[in-house]
């Protein structure tokens, strides 16, 4: 990723989100200028952006990202796989067999059976070594619990017609993982029991789920952010979860179900989370990362 890229031109989710409020607007002119100066992008930007072009909510007809971002290195490693909100939604996608580092690469997640498999572990593995390779080793177990929850949740939950994206990407100073999904978002899950029928808002589904225990599937069953909070806890990280038409984000040592600043972008189809490990707090570790 350009960090030294202009702001105007990298695409964040903040970036993403004003997008959608110029496209609901019918601002197409503003929208298309913004996209087509595009020259790079963050992981959960890039992710969010493709979501938000198949989302159901809205009907937008956003155009496709330039070639300087589906070129860049994150444009590259969406490229090598199939999916339906992806930048190929066709072709056959190659199994790799190697355990060496990327510093980006995504997986699409359809089954649970999939998840179990040969080609999921060796994805994990990967991640785990390019973790190491930028000095997190001491972090590496907590932070593949914190990926284990991230992706069972999203996997278990979310009835998404065309399967979860799993990506990650490794930076001198930070990797990010994030899953995403066009299922039916938390709030939409937490309904199906029958002890949270009553919930109307997705910002109260999110805060209900984020804490312990707390499911679709009942009491003791939860979405396992739990173990996010645990792993992130030391490592000046960043949680970012976007549901519906509330985003909850939360940085530094302090992670809580009940803390983590609110927003409240447009409404979207499904569940979009992406987590953030930093190696220290050097200045540079400031450059745009979400």
């Amino acid at each position: 990723m350009n960090t030294t890229a202009p702001p105007e031109s990298l695409l964040t989710v903040a970036v993403v989100e004003g997008l959608h409020s110029a496209a609901l607007r019918r601002q197409l002119d503003l929208v298309t200028a913004t996209v087509t100066g595009l020259t790079d992008t963050t992981l959960p930007g890039l992710v969010e952006y493709l979501c938000l072009r198949h989302s159901t909510t809205g009907n937008l007809q956003l155009p496709c990202l330039p070639p300087p971002v589906s070129t860049s290195l994150l444009g590259r490693a969406l490229s090598q796989v199939t999916c339906p909100f992806g930048l190929r939604s066709s072709g056959w996608t190659p199994t790799n067999s190697s355990v060496n580092p990327r510093e980006a690469e995504f997986f699409v997640l359809n089954t649970e059976a999939e998840y179990e498999g040969h080609d999921y572990r060796l994805f994990e593995t990967r991640w785990a070594r390019a973790a190491e390779a930028i000095g997190l080793r001491a972090t590496q177990s907590s932070m593949q619990l914190a990926m284990t929850a991230m992706t069972e949740n999203v996997l278990l939950h979310a009835e998404s017609p065309v399967g979860l994206l799993v990506g990650y990407q490794m930076l001198e100073t930070a990797v990010l993982f994030t899953v995403a999904d066009l299922g039916r978002g938390v709030l939409g899950s937490l309904r199906t029991n029958p002890d949270y029928q009553t919930l109307q808002h997705p910002r109260d589904a999110l805060r209900l789920a984020l804490q312990e225990g707390v499911s679709r599937l009942g009491t003791g069953n939860g979405f396992g952010f739990r173990n996010l909070f645990r792993a992130l806890a030391s490592q000046n990280g960043t949680l970012r979860f976007r549901t519906g038409n509330v985003c909850i984000t939360m940085d530094g040592q302090n992670f809580e179900a009940d803390l983590g600043e609110e927003t409240f972008p447009e409404l979207m189809t499904g569940f979009q989370v992406t987590m953030c490990c930093r190696k220290s707090t050097h200045p540079d570790t400031a450059a745009p990362l979400l």
